[in-house]
């Protein structure tokens, strides 16, 4: 399980991860990308690479309470910085720099058709 991590949004979904939950190492066999994760108490180190490019990836998370803070640097040596509040399984809201488009933030309320579903 990969939690308080941003960047791995398209690797999570395909990607095949092997090892303790302390430090995994996961490829995706669909873009070919490969990435280890270390953690440790509320903090997390994810590393990767393009194995097409050799570009690299770096990212730092740290998790307190409700909200996890979190910064790295891109494939392309750009730094990326984001906040994630998770106060209730109902409202989260995230905000930072985005790499190439600048400041954003982002609420999400969980419609209720989807509250329904979730608590199955």
């Amino acid at each position: 399980m990969i939690t308080g991590t941003f960047l791995l949004f398209p690797l999570v979904c395909s990607a095949r991860c092997l090892g303790p939950a302390s430090f995994q190492t996961c490829d995706d066999p669909e873009s070919g990308m490969h990435v280890d994760i270390s953690r440790f108490g509320h903090e997390a180190v994810i590393n990767g690479i393009r194995p097409d490019s050799g570009q690299t990836y770096q990212e730092f998370s740290t998790t307190i309470g409700h909200t996890t803070y979190i910064d790295g640097i891109d494939y392309n040596g750009r730094p990326r910085y984001e906040v994630r509040e998770n106060f209730s399984r109902d409202f989260t809201d995230s905000y930072g720099i985005n790499v190439g488009k600048g400041p954003y933030i982002q609420m999400k309320d969980t419609p209720p058709e989807d509250k329904a579903r979730m608590s199955r």
